[in-house]
């Protein structure tokens, strides 16, 4: 199962051609030409799933319900390509189904699929990838033991597949077989999936949990179900999250380890007690960068590389070269320099920065990708297909990298995305993604503003703004009050029908005109002239004809705030991602002077 719903960055198949030397004088927003994602591992039951650099999935192991995604039911001991899977930038390993994110937002499927796990709207088991019904603009996946949980970029939650423990989160314990939304659960950065729960982080810091609770892994203080998420108690400052089959394991901000669930004699969490219904926190552990928890047992990472594994050691998933189980956290033998673990039901995996792959525990379909079927109790290199050299993922994160493992350091929005991150009007998808080309919605547009006002902080907004105004805005809802605030300061509008749409991807043009009305309000003399690219653009006539669309698009050009997408089209009704949006704000940060950052 994929151990931390990591909400990878989009990236996309560059089509643009254009150099900056294209037409003198014209800035054109060149992209990089080739693409590239974050490599990765994630661990099954018996299976295993790779993502290379490049954007090409890779699986072997048990194969017999097609979860490798070869079109057959064959096993397979060293690494074999998915078939007809490019662009790809996250995969989640399931019971015995693989779940992969394309860079366009679109989940696809494969394998068992007795539950619904696939989201296909039926229940027939696929050997290929099937794209799942009616889901887009998803920045993470996660998939538990038979059933799958998606996060949107507008977060909210949505999931399917085996709903007996209330998994699912829709107030029902009834199968899905096409995705469903969880109720009452908002503003969520990351999600995890378990062999019967299901637990999301939410931007706050706070964890939730829903689904099975027999060991007390939703941390609620009790060990009842729950079909809609519960609060996780004691529980704050958290940055990671990682839902076991049978326990959950969170990261808090100061780098320390918390474990709550099935304890099994005191393998997990060092503490006496069978079940452990509320987090407490793992004895020794510090400077931490990431977790993974497992069937019985766990795997951290510190921020040096070096991994550390507890718990029950039957096949040798400790990787410490014996198969005695222990309580508290020791060293995976032989390994430095790791990135990334994960752990499956009694195997685990390791990326390392050089590319390699390594793996350990049980072995017993060939899900260590070393060609055979014995268990080992120390890690071992997965190799290629005729033990043709060492199976390689791609470059890992460089070191220079700074905030986000998505965002390079030769990525022409970089400066960008640093800018508005360490100005604080923009924030990460997660504590490690910025997803670069997610779209970028109304309601975060105005949010945006909001911060920029107040000096790059997000304060608290006076209860005199929680009130109806657009039929489509809740007052419960967390973009409320900044939508309000924007529309008595004048700066936005609404879409018709007295609708504001705020999860809609917000156009070009649209983010023009909040901007110009924004500067109005904040002081700004918004009177302009026409920038020297203007004439040249040959897709004017696709500027949208309500009030101000042309002005506040021509006068973010003339600013420099909006230039073309090529030399000849500024694209006034596309969609604006997140890295154009981060590029837009911090030139107009940096035009207008007057707009100081209150630290």
């Amino acid at each position: 199962m994929r151990t931390k719903a990591m909400k990878q960055g989009i990236c996309l198949l560059v089509v643009v051609l254009l150099l900056w030397t294209a037409v003198p004088g014209v800035a054109v927003e060149v992209e990089p030409l080739a693409f590239r994602t974050e490599p990765m591992v994630a661990a099954g039951w018996g299976h295993t799933v790779a993502l290379r650099s490049d954007g090409t999935v890779w699986a072997w192991g048990d194969n017999h319900f097609g979860q490798l995604g070869a079109g057959s039911n064959f096993e397979y001991h060293l690494p074999i390509q998915v078939s007809s899977l490019t662009n790809i930038v996250s995969v989640a390993a399931g019971g015995t189904h693989t779940v992969a994110l394309r860079s366009d937002g679109t989940v696809w499927a494969w394998g068992d699929n007795y539950f619904g796990q696939l989201g296909a709207g039926y229940s027939v088991q696929y050997h290929f990838p099937i794209q799942v019904s009616s889901l887009t603009n998803i920045v993470s996946i996660s998939a538990g033991w038979r059933h799958t949980v998606a996060l949107r970029s507008d977060g909210t939650v949505w999931a399917w597949g085996d709903n007996h423990f209330g998994q699912l989160g829709d107030g029902t314990t009834t199968d899905r077989n096409i995705p469903i939304q969880v109720q009452g659960l908002s503003d969520v950065e990351s999600i995890s999936a378990g062999w019967g729960h299901t637990v999301a982080l939410c931007n706050d810091g706070t964890a939730w949990a829903w689904g099975d609770n027999w060991s007390g892994q939703l941390g609620d203080g009790t060990t009842t179900d729950r079909s809609t998420p519960v609060q996780v108690q004691n529980l704050t400052d958290v940055r990671a999250i990682s839902a076991g089959a049978f326990h959950t394991v969170a990261l808090r901000n100061d780098r320390r380890v918390w474990a709550w669930g099935d304890n099994n004699s005191g393998y997990l969490i060092g503490s006496a007690a069978t079940r452990v219904t509320v987090p407490v926190q793992v004895p020794i552990l510090m400077n931490i960068a990431t977790v993974a928890a497992g069937n019985g047992y766990t795997v951290v990472v510190q921020r040096d590389g070096m991994p550390l594994a507890w718990g029950i050691n039957f096949n040798g998933q400790l990787g410490c070269n014996s198969e005695v189980s222990r309580f508290m956290p020791g060293e995976v033998l032989g390994l430095t320099n790791v990135v990334s673990v994960a752990a499956g039901a009694s195997h685990a995996m390791a990326l390392l920065r050089d590319g390699t792959v390594w793996a350990w525990g049980s072995n017993w379909a060939g899900q260590l990708g070393n060609g055979l079927t014995a268990d080992r109790d120390s890690p071992m290199k997965v190799r290629n297909q005729g033990w043709a050299g060492d199976f390689n993922l791609g470059t890992a994160p460089p070191p220079g990298r700074t905030h986000f493992n998505d965002v390079w350091l030769d990525d022409w929005f970089h400066d960008a995305v640093e800018f508005a991150y360490t100005h604080n009007i923009m924030q990460g998808t997660s504590s490690t993604a910025f997803a670069p080309r997610a779209n970028f919605s109304r309601a975060q547009v105005v949010a945006t503003l909001y911060r920029m006002e107040h000096g790059g902080t997000a304060r608290e907004i006076p209860y005199a703004y929680n009130r109806p105004v657009f039929n489509d805005v809740e007052a419960s809802v967390w973009y409320s009050p900044y939508i309000i605030w924007a529309y008595d300061n004048d700066i936005v509008a609404g879409i018709g029908g007295n609708r504001f749409g705020p999860s809609r991807n917000v156009t070009r043009e649209q983010f023009a005109a909040m901007l110009h009305r924004f500067a109005e309000f904040i002081g700004h003399d918004i009177v302009a002239g026409v920038g020297s690219q203007w004439d040249r653009f040959t897709d004017l006539y696709q500027i949208s004809t309500w009030d101000g669309a042309r002005e506040a698009l021509s006068w973010a050009n003339y600013h420099g705030l909006i230039t073309g997408r090529t030399a000849t089209t500024i694209t006034p009704t596309g969609t604006a991602q997140r890295a154009e949006a981060a590029t837009i704000l911090m030139r107009f940060m940096q035009t207008f002077e007057e707009q100081r950052i209150v630290e």
